[in-house]
């Protein structure tokens, strides 16, 4: 295996290191950010008297963790080569610091608990393989285990700190289910949820004990929190199993809906809680999303609308102050990352300059919502955003697509997105079933019986804008990362030649099926709900069956040139998944008698990195293969 992937990385490097990426290199340069003032060291983050910051200057090589409380700046804790800080949580009394980190590869390596000290600081403990934590008091510390063999969160521990004893609190034994802790905004408790795909258990944490909140037998997905004795919760409503929030004061026993979407058009994505403005909560209507405050009696609702396009819009919850006022960020294709106030004096929605180098104009490009249907005669918006001085027909066009878990398909700025759209590129979003933004209803009709959906709106949507004169198939490129890359694969064995001319999988889920039959690979089972379980269900085994692209795969002369790229020690899409794929590709090339160059097929394995491992030098390679070889080969 090992010298397999060492071929496939020589014959990438063999046909691509003479292309000259010095054009994309030094736009991705001018897309850098500044330096802060202090070279090196990130933004503070204020926790009781301190402020703390990671440094990675030019005076040292690794990575280390400081705080300042005036002009007195302290090293806490000094990292590893090649480790890095996931993030820290500091005890009550300040006396302690929980650090988690992780290694190259993504892998979490452990949670170290540190005493600052004025000369130095005195490492406590270092548990391994934990995933979430959170303070219970000033001496207890409760830590989330993760099991390596499953990569499910499985075992919930308590560390005194005083003693160094380390006691099991629960353990979940339902392999559909992981665990991750959280804390309340009103800082009093500490919540235990135990979530599969579709239902939540909620427990309320004390010092050796368990109280259920939130029981797995109402067969609903959760997340609580807790403030002014009351309990919130962002669940399913039972009147149009939508997302809503729900709430009950802590001595009733039953639980009332208190918001609920503004509109058949409109859904719930987030909730949180501030002691200053109630119930935060952002919600999509035609997909842009948007902002409400609700006030905790819910008689006075102020909406905010940062975003005139599709995009990310995220609460930054820990750097909300005592003011009243909430940061939010937003971005978008067009968008780079912009930060925004919502002042409590007044209400207003302010921009705040971002840090950057560059400058980045958002209103010298345009955003469209095209309507397609599909050949069920369902209706599937799809985003396209290009410059607003191009002509639609030749310009190339790269589709973006994922179609899963509920989940929308990424919509941030990136430099790679800056740079195409800066060289006349359109980029597209097929809002396809199974992904999120438009309901659960959306994401119920592509999973399991209705995976198939999924793809047929990704080839209808294609169609539809080629027939539009938006692009055409031999300036199209596709682009799908982990299950992003199942509908791709699929439509790689329908005469994909008719719909675009080159790909780009990045981890790709490919081989589904024969995933799915190990039940002990890693997520398999937490997946069940999502796929269906082929181990026991003859329907689930031949559906899935019948989409696979592994067991569906064919080859034509006129393929899109494909550019395959996985990593060593993904944990959740293991590397041998994607090399399969490739190889029975390679396989069936030979065998049709086709040439390397009518078929050109790429594949690059990261020996570092995980799953969600993405920086510049990946970027660089998915552009020059765009510009080199996609629209150069046949």
């Amino acid at each position: 295996v090992t010298s397999y992937m060492q071929k496939e990385n020589w014959y990438y490097k063999y046909h691509f290191k003479k292309h000259d990426v010095t054009n994309v290199q030094s736009f991705f340069d001018r897309l850098s950010f500044k330096n802060t003032p202090n070279s090196g060291e990130s933004d503070g983050e204020i926790y009781g008297a301190f402020e703390y910051r990671y440094d990675q200057s030019v005076f040292h090589e690794q990575l280390r963790l400081i705080r300042r409380k005036g002009n007195v700046r302290e090293v806490v804790l000094d990292f590893v080569d090649g480790e890095s800080i996931i993030d820290m949580k500091v005890s009550p009394n300040e006396k302690f610091i929980a650090v988690s980190i992780s290694n190259e590869d993504e892998n979490i390596l452990k949670c170290v608990v540190v005493k600052p000290l004025k000369r130095k600081s005195l490492i406590l403990q270092q548990p391994p393989h934990i995933s979430s934590y959170e303070w219970l008091n000033n001496d207890t510390l409760l830590l989330v285990k993760n099991d390596l063999a499953s990569n499910r969160d499985i075992e919930l521990l308590q560390l005194s700190i005083s003693s160094g004893k380390m006691t099991s609190l629960f353990k979940e034994n339902d392999k559909r289910f992981s665990l991750n802790l959280s804390k309340s905004e009103s800082g009093e408790l500490v919540f235990l949820h135990s979530n599969s795909k579709d239902v939540s258990e909620i427990m309320i944490v004390r010092e050796n004990e368990l109280e259920c909140l939130w029981s797995r037998s109402l067969q609903k997905y959760a997340h609580v929190d807790h403030i002014n004795d009351t309990y919130y919760v962002y669940t399913i409503d039972n009147k149009d199993q939508e997302f809503c929030v729900q709430k009950k004061g802590i001595n009733e026993s039953s639980w009332q809906t208190f918001i609920r979407r503004s509109n058949t058009n409109s859904f719930l994505t987030n909730m949180v809680l501030d002691k200053w403005r109630g119930v935060i909560t952002i919600e999509q209507e035609n997909l842009i999303p948007k902002i409400k405050l609700n006030d905790f009696d819910a008689n006075k609702q102020v909406e905010f609308e940062p975003m005139k396009t599709p995009g990310v819009l995220e609460i930054l919850k820990q750097q909300n102050t005592d003011d009243g006022s909430i940061l939010l960020s937003t971005t978008s294709p067009i968008r780079p990352l912009t930060h925004h106030n919502i002042e409590k004096n007044g209400q207003l929605l302010k921009d705040l300059k971002t840090d950057r180098a560059f400058e980045w104009d958002e209103d010298r490009f345009r955003y469209e919502n095209i309507e397609i249907e599909t050949e069920d005669g369902e209706k599937v918006p799809v985003s396209i955003f290009h410059k607003k001085d191009i002509l639609l027909r030749d310009s190339p066009m790269l589709c973006h697509v994922y179609g899963a878990y509920g989940h929308q398909v990424e919509m941030s700025f990136n430099k790679s997105r800056g740079y195409l759209l800066e060289n006349d590129w359109i980029l597209m979003f097929p809002h396809v079933r199974g992904g999120g933004g438009l309901g659960r209803k959306w994401y119920n009709d592509g999973k399991l019986q209705k995976k198939k959906s999924t793809f047929m709106d990704l080839r209808a949507s294609l169609r539809s804008l080629h027939n539009q004169n938006i692009s055409n198939p031999s300036k199209t490129a596709l682009y799908g990362k982990s299950a992003g890359a199942l509908p791709i694969g699929w439509l790689l064995n329908q005469n994909a030649e008719r719909y675009c001319k080159a790909v780009i999988l990045q981890s790709p889920f490919v081989s589904i099926l024969h995933a799915m039959l190990l039940e002990n690979q890693q997520l398999t089972t937490f997946e069940y709900l999502e796929w269906g379980n082929p181990r026991e269900n003859t329907t689930d085994y031949d559906y899935m069956k019948s989409y696979c692209p592994y067991f569906n795969m064919s080859v034509s002369k006129n393929d899109p040139a494909i550019l395959v790229r996985t990593s060593l020690h993904d944990n959740h899409v293991p590397s041998w998944i994607p090399l399969q794929w490739v190889a029975k590709r390679r396989q069936l090339i030979q065998n049709g008698g086709y040439s390397a160059n009518e078929n050109p097929l790429f594949c690059q394995v990261d020996k570092k990195g995980g799953h969600y491992t993405q920086n510049d030098f990946h970027d660089v390679d998915n552009i020059s293969f765009l510009e080199r070889l996609s629209f150069e080969h046949h």
